[in-house]
């Protein structure tokens, strides 16, 4: 995004932290902390000349775009600035246009180019997806069940996790947004050992994707995030591995069938265990286990 200012000014004088934008002419009508946006850095784009053409940050620019009720139309969008803003090629100090009679746009153009989702980080610990994007975009508009992880780039992926009801996520206007999985579903993704599944002989990083369908989430101008094919999936850059131990919430014992069932919570791994280390007590203060044999036919878990 560029912004124009015509005046008969000296472009390498520029200082648009003295320049801001304003979603009305009065500031003082209504709150300057929803309707205005005060810029940090720039760069001034062609020679001194009436018209400058001055480039937003990155930083300026999604920061602009977060507030909902500025710079989304020209209806409005208005300016104010400092007499410290700019200096003629005599260094005359620019006249000061005040933030109660702002200055309108004569020209507006709105934002039509889709936001990319740039990378992902998760945290298995808390069981957290941070999608990070190339823009602000609306966390209200985000469809989970249009995102989908995969364990590769591929057309055909061997497995696929998808994100269910009751997993949530963060609904500000951000170029970050969060997913929190729900217990159910963090069970689930650990229990896909073709996903996230780390080893000595693998990086997580090297099995964990996200693919979309159109229009998993809308920029502030309401522009759809494009497809990402599976073959295509955006890899991850950041993996918290799981660092905190199951523990057994509660046992049953089916004298009938021969079944013992352990709850445990969280997903664990059936090739870990070892039958030997299960002992049945007759009492929470017996200072003898009963101990079972639960590697013979008569027991199985469950």
């Amino acid at each position: 995004m560029r912004s124009a200012v015509r005046s008969r000014e000296k472009a390498t004088s520029l200082g648009l932290w003295e320049v801001t934008v304003q979603g009305v002419s009065n500031l003082g009508l209504v709150s300057a902390l929803q309707y205005s946006y005060s810029f940090t850095g720039t760069t001034a784009v062609g020679p001194d000349s009436t018209v400058v053409f001055v480039g937003l940050s990155l930083h300026d620019l999604n920061a602009l775009k977060q507030l909902p009720a500025v710079a989304t139309n020209a209806g409005n969008t208005f300016v104010s600035l400092t007499s410290a803003f700019v200096a003629d090629m005599s260094h005359n100090a620019v006249v000061a246009i005040l933030a109660a009679t702002a200055q309108p746009a004569a020209v507006f153009v709105r934002d039509s180019t889709p936001p990319v989702l740039l990378g992902f980080s998760l945290d298995m610990n808390a069981g957290v997806f941070s999608l990070t994007y190339s823009e602000t975009v609306n966390g209200t508009s985000l469809d989970l069940s249009r995102l989908s992880v995969v364990p590769a780039q591929s057309a055909s992926p061997v497995s696929m996790f998808t994100f269910a009801v009751g997993d949530t996520h963060t609904n500000a206007f951000s170029t970050t947004v969060n997913v929190t999985l729900s217990h159910d579903s963090l069970n689930t993704l650990k229990a896909n050992r073709h996903i996230t599944y780390s080893h000595a002989a693998q990086s997580p990083y090297a099995n964990t994707f996200v693919a979309s369908l159109l229009g998993s989430v809308q920029d502030m101008a309401g522009n759809n995030i494009l497809a990402i094919a599976s073959a295509s999936a955006v890899a991850m850059d950041h993996f918290t591995e799981d660092t905190i131990a199951p523990t057994l919430w509660a046992a049953r014992l089916d004298l009938s069938t021969g079944v013992i069932d352990l709850l445990f919570s969280e997903t664990v791994d059936l090739l870990s265990i070892h039958l030997s280390q299960v002992a049945l007590w007759s009492g929470r203060c017996t200072s003898v286990p009963v101990v079972l044999d639960l590697s013979a036919p008569l027991f199985s878990l469950a």
